[in-house]
């Protein structure tokens, strides 16, 4: 499913390693959750992108198993590992307006220069808000899943800026109850 030959998720598949983690008892959440972050932590984007999806399939499919999984320190500490201390800026400075009458002075403009955005970083990002409302807010299992919290928390204190959710993706994660 994380083929790093691959470029695009196979959904087939992916729900397949869903029942497979479903039917079997014991330790397979657990498993299937360290062997997916340790792809998500890939230097390949693409097989970390892969993984992200896997991670996001399960943790719509798995239930509470998995959920507990996700929702483990090691785990969420293992999914943020990459992350810089603080987040780079995602655009340059302003120009300077410090020339009498605003008039350009090529001494103090700084060209805008866009940042290359990760989109495994937004994408992380993204899943760990999603897990926030429906795992830590919507959940009747909220208690169980307070790490997920802590981390949103941290980031957003270090200054990492979590992108807007579509309402089906948390509908998916926490259908009404």
């Amino acid at each position: 499913a994380c083929n790093p030959a691959r470029f695009d998720p196979n959904l087939a598949l992916n729900l397949e390693i869903c029942e497979v983690i479903n039917k079997k008892q014991g330790n397979a959440a657990r498993v299937a959750s360290q062997a997916i972050v340790r792809l998500v932590n890939s230097s390949k984007a693409n097989q970390a992108m892969l993984a992200l999806t896997l991670l996001d399939n399960c943790a719509k499919n798995c239930g509470y198993p998995f959920h507990l999984q996700i929702a483990s320190k090691d785990f969420l500490n293992s999914l943020v590992r990459r992350f810089p201390d603080r987040p780079p800026a995602r655009f340059a400075p302003n120009p300077v307006q410090s020339a009498p009458g605003n008039q350009w002075n090529h001494f103090d403009y700084v060209p805008p220069q866009q940042f290359m955005a990760n989109p495994v970083i937004d994408r992380i990002l993204y899943l760990i808000k999603e897990w926030k409302i429906a795992l830590t807010e919507l959940s009747r299992y909220k208690d169980d899943m307070a790490h997920i919290k802590e981390m949103y928390r941290l980031l957003q204190f270090k200054g990492y800026r979590f992108p807007e959710l579509r309402d089906s993706s948390v509908a998916a994660l926490a259908p009404d109850e």
